[in-house]
Order: structure tokens, then C-alpha cells, then sequence
């Protein structure tokens, strides 16, 4: 992740009464949940965020033992604010020359966190790669396909596609070409995407970025539900706890509590 550093057991039965807090809860969202809805648990996540990457798979298995609404949020991660910035070759992995702009301190928290990032990446089955990005990329238009995708209901299959290739340093996420090109791939008819990226979705993901500046999220991934927030996927477990405790489980088995975020699954990206 970046960052500035006993229950109902009937299936499927989502208690609508609160989970009572523990923090004060966050400002609500501009679209928020309905009464009498399944509860939304909302997602903030950022495609330059290896540890968003790490917490993709297991966030939608949370909608395989639970009757929720997923809510994917697109986050634009300010990562040279507090980690600083720099671009290394494609081929050598060197530091170009004057775009060096990290303290020795910045660099051995870098390091860590991808090595961090590839410890986990190994357990999955198959594992995933994870290479070091090149540069602090601008994730904006990425952020605005995704949003692109869910209105066409495809989403969960162009995230499929998105993540796996530019961890893999194949895909451009700054190319408005490219990005159109794995939306047609996920089976989405890109007509009117560039009139989306330059108006309508541009509108948006600046609403999501002012919304969860208000609501106080700082890195991803980030987890709302019923108000609380909850920075980075080691809170998966947490969550399954919450969403039991409100009796939202879709089957009668403590088992679930168990979050696969360690687990050596990778069906998600396996392949793509």
C-alpha cells in the first residue's frame, strides 16, 4: 500500500442495524447507501499502489461469503509528496540521471516496501510478479477507465487485465491508446471514451479525490463500512469480522472469517 507512511448466523441476513463504532465515523458518502440496501463496503485503490495490487483478489472474494455491495473507488496517490520521486531505464533499472529527487531515508522505504510486496507476491499460486515501477506514474486516466468499465458492467474483468500487465511493466498507463485497447480487450465498446476521459469521468474522479480527502483517506487500500475506516488489506480479517458480527454472511459457517489476504490464491490474475 502507499500511504503518508456473537453474531447472527442466518445467511444472507444483513442485520440493518449499525456495526457500533470504534472511531468517529467518516463523512458520508455523496452516494450513499439506501435504507433497507445490502451494506456497501467501499474500496479505495491506486493501479502505482503494489500493495493495492496485493489486495485486489481478496477484496472481491469478500462478495463471494458476504451480501454486500462492493464499491471500487479510484484513488490518485500524491507518492512524491512524501516519498519523493525518481525514473529508472526500462532495460537497466539505473536512476536517470537528474530525476534523482529521494533522500537515502525515502529510498530504504521504497526498497523495503517492494521487497515487502514480493514476499507476499510469492505465496500466490501461480505468484504474481511485481516489478519496481519505472517512475511516479500518473494514474489519473487509469482511474477514469475503471469508472469507464463499471458502467458497462465490466470491471471486475478489465481490473483482470489491468493489474497483472502493468506490474508487469507492459502496459502504459498514461496512454489513452492503451488503456482503450484493454477495455476492448475486457469486452467493452470504447465508443465515447475519449469524450469520457476529457469530460464526464475527469468530473468524477475529482469528485472521488475531494470526497475522500473530506472522509480522510490517505493511502490505499482503504475500506469503508458503516463509517469506519480501514487503511491497508491487512484489515481484510477485521472486515470479515464486522460484516459477520452484522449477520451479512451468505452461509451459516464461521469459516469465513478467515481472510485468504496471506492465502496462496491467485485465480484473479492467474493467466492474464
Amino acid at each position: 500500500r502507499s500511504g503518508r507512511l456473537k453474531a447472527s448466523l442466518a445467511p444472507g441476513a444483513c442485520d440493518e442495524l449499525p456495526v457500533a463504532p470504534r472511531q468517529p465515523p467518516l463523512a458520508p458518502s455523496a452516494s450513499g447507501t439506501p435504507a433497507g440496501s445490502r451494506r456497501r463496503v467501499e474500496v479505495y485503490v491506486d493501479l502505482k499502489s503494489p500493495y493495492a495490487f496485493l489486495a485486489i483478489e481478496p477484496t472481491y472474494a469478500l462478495q463471494e461469503d458476504f451480501d454486500i455491495e462492493l464499491v471500487w473507488r479510484p484513488y490518485v496517490l500524491d507518492i512524491a509528496g512524501f516519498l519523493g520521486s525518481a525514473e529508472v531505464g526500462a532495460q537497466d533499472n539505473k536512476v536517470r540521471q537528474g530525476t534523482n529527487e529521494r533522500s537515502p531515508g525515502q529510498w530504504r522505504a521504497v526498497k523495503y516496501a517492494y521487497a515487502n510486496v514480493r514476499r507476499y507476491a510469492a505465496e500466490r499460486q501461480p505468484p504474481l510478479t511485481v516489478y519496481g515501477t519505472r517512475k511516479i506514474w500518473d494514474t489519473s486516466l487509469a482511474g477514469i477507465a475503471m469508472l469507464f468499465a463499471e458502467r458497462r458492467g465490466r470491471l471486475r474483468a478489465f481490473q483482470q487485465r489491468l493489474w497483472p500487465s502493468f506490474w508487469r511493466r507492459d502496459l502504459d498507463a498514461e496512454d489513452l491508446g492503451t488503456l482503450a485497447a484493454v477495455l476492448r480487450a475486457t469486452g467493452v465498446d470504447t465508443a465515447g471514451f475519449e469524450e469520457f476521459v476529457a469530460g464526464e469521468g475527469k468530473r468524477e474522479l475529482m469528485k472521488i479525490q475531494e470526497e475522500a480527502t473530506r472522509r480522510g483517506i490517505f493511502g490505499v487500500p482503504s475500506y469503508v463500512l458503516d463509517g469506519e475506516m480501514l487503511f491497508g488489506r491487512e484489515h481484510l480479517a477485521l472486515l470479515r469480522q464486522r460484516l459477520f458480527e452484522a449477520g451479512c454472511a451468505t452461509r451459516a459457517d464461521p469459516t469465513i472469517l478467515a481472510a485468504p489476504y496471506l492465502s496462496a490464491r491467485n485465480e484473479l490474475f492467474a493467466g492474464f
